[in-house]
């Protein structure tokens, strides 16, 4: 089984700006920021099994959770209910 790993790194001011500049050609800038920025928050669920931590723990692939995001400012929240699949 494969999992799904995340690096961060640290870039430099030039890299950031060029990147900036490649994006930018490519996608349009979200419509809901103040000055090309929003907060989110998520809020996870789990039910009284902690079934969905001791999934990720025990690293099984198919699992479900719930989360409700709140993007700040409040322009829009959503609730959602993701599935993870072997396809996923």
């Amino acid at each position: 089984m494969q999992l799904r790993h995340e690096l961060k790194h640290q870039i430099s001011q030039t890299d950031l700006i060029i990147l900036r500049q490649l994006l930018g050609a490519v996608m349009s800038r979200d419509r809901h920021t103040i000055d090309g920025k929003y907060e989110i928050r998520s809020l996870y669920f789990d039910n009284p099994d902690d079934q969905a931590l001791r999934d990720k723990l025990d690293g099984v692939r198919d699992r479900v959770k719930y989360r409700i995001r709140i993007i700040i400012p409040p322009t829009s929240s959503s609730t959602a209910r993701n599935t993870r699949t072997s396809e996923s």
